[in-house]
């Protein structure tokens, strides 16, 4: 069992929890959990294993929840579902029940701070992360999280309808600043996009002064030229301005050193290759693609009618046949996503939950193949842990049903989980933002 400490300082609530990135990120901060709400089985069983925490359960329930525990809420943090946003759930928005729980999110935060008022505290700030889709939905989604957060009477909307990779807003009550971030740019070999969104009461950065405000934590000013934002409805919004190209690294800003004592194998150099991540011992059989698996992809793809990338479509050719030299037909420029050779710089597509096989039903893989001298695999689940931060095995654990968790549980929980070296960057500047002693040092 991997232990982690838990300490004092900053109370947080995490919603969403999943497999505890923001548990592992936080470690060293020195912060305390008051609480975790999860629903799903094998998340819950992984974070059991790790550390004792109160588990609250589902959100939609949260006005059951204790209201002294919720007085204790510094900060409420949580990524919502994401299928409401993203293209694999169909991008139904706010319509999709899944959708609905951003709002419970902010309907949650807004309970919060009612309570933390009835006993004499400050208001709580708020940390979202989701899919960089949420910015772009035709519903104006996003908008009606800022409008909430804001306290506007009608949710902001672009004149486009749709919101920048990088920005902020505020009103008289808060200010809001969110951020597309890439975790391929924290020292991660995965290239995944995620938008953060941080919200400050007013009064919070009236007591701390401007370190305290989103944008300054974020770095937003680091993601390129800030200019005012024309909205259709501003209904209460003092002030909105964005980034149109953003940048989506935090590297060359006035904030580094940046990942002092990450609690994840990536601390440092700034750049990983796949090739960092890979296991180095025997593999099992079964993360192999046979013949078998080969020539299914291949009749996957003609039955759907899609077009191969010519590369990869060559290589499963040759496994589908038996033939050798697979290794030949990759050179280190290829340039290609799908197949990514050990010795190359790549980095791996993003992770997200599918079968253990990795295949999309046309015969595409999602995530990208490794070859191995002649043979060619997907990713094992260990990579996928080093992928998003975590250590190795750390979802390798018994599940709800007190059995060793299956391949599947753990590709699906962990392409729902958040990059662990981001959200320990996120907290740093929270905790440079909202304390007045030094951060903790790099662990020794």
């Amino acid at each position: 069992m991997i232990s982690f400490e838990i300490g004092s300082g900053i109370r947080y609530l995490t919603i969403c929890d999943g497999l505890g990135s923001v548990h592992l990120a936080w470690q060293r901060l020195g912060w305390s959990c008051v609480g975790v709400s999860e629903i799903a089985p094998f998340p819950k069983a992984v974070v059991k294993h790790h550390w004792a925490l109160r588990e609250l359960g589902d959100l939609k329930r949260f006005l059951e929840w204790p209201e002294r525990l919720l007085a204790d809420v510094d900060l409420l943090v949580g990524g919502t579902p994401c299928q409401a946003f993203s293209v694999a759930g169909n991008r139904l928005g706010l319509a999709d029940e899944r959708g609905g729980l951003t709002l419970a999110f902010v309907a949650l935060y807004d309970h919060i701070n009612r309570i933390r008022r009835k006993y004499g505290r400050p208001p709580a700030i708020l940390l979202w992360e989701n899919v960089d889709g949420a910015l772009t939905m035709d519903d104006n989604a996003f908008g009606c999280l800022l409008g909430g957060l804001l306290g506007c009477d009608e949710a902001p909307r672009t004149k486009s309808g749709k919101w920048n990779k990088a920005g902020f807003i505020s009103s008289e009550s808060a200010r809001v600043c969110w951020r597309v971030l890439n975790a391929e740019k924290f020292a991660v070999a995965q290239r995944r996009k995620r938008v953060f969104c941080l919200c400050v009461p007013s009064e919070l950065i009236e007591r701390f002064g401007d370190r305290a405000c989103p944008s300054r934590i974020l770095s937003l000013r680091s993601s390129g030229e800030l200019k005012p934002l024309t909205l259709d409805a501003a209904s209460g919004i003092m002030e909105a301005s964005s980034v149109a190209n953003a940048s989506e690294s935090v590297y060359g800003s006035s904030d580094l050193p940046w990942l002092k004592g990450v609690p994840s194998c990536f601390s440092l150099p700034r750049s990983v290759s796949l090739s960092d991540v890979l296991e180095t011992g025997p593999v099992d059989d079964k993360y192999y693609i046979t013949a078998e698996k080969a020539v299914k992809s291949l009749q996957f793809a003609k039955a759907k009618g899609k077009q191969l990338p010519p590369l990869y479509e060559a290589v499963l050719m040759k496994v589908a046949s038996g033939s050798r030299g697979i290794a030949g037909d990759v050179g280190r420029d290829s340039g290609d996503p799908v197949v990514v050779p050990v010795a190359t710089s790549e980095v791996a597509n993003t992770l997200t939950v599918c079968r253990w096989e990795g295949f999309r039903s046309n015969g595409m893989p999602k995530h990208g193949l490794v070859i191995e001298g002649d043979r060619l695999r997907i990713l094992t689940p260990c990579e996928w842990e080093w992928l998003m931060g975590f250590p190795a095995g750390f979802t390798l654990v018994p599940n709800h049903k007190n059995e060793l968790a299956k391949d599947s549980s753990r590709f699906a929980g962990l392409g729902n989980s958040i990059v662990v070296p981001i959200l320990s960057w996120i907290g740093q500047r929270i905790a440079q933002g909202f304390t007045v002693d030094p951060l903790p040092g790099p662990a020794s």
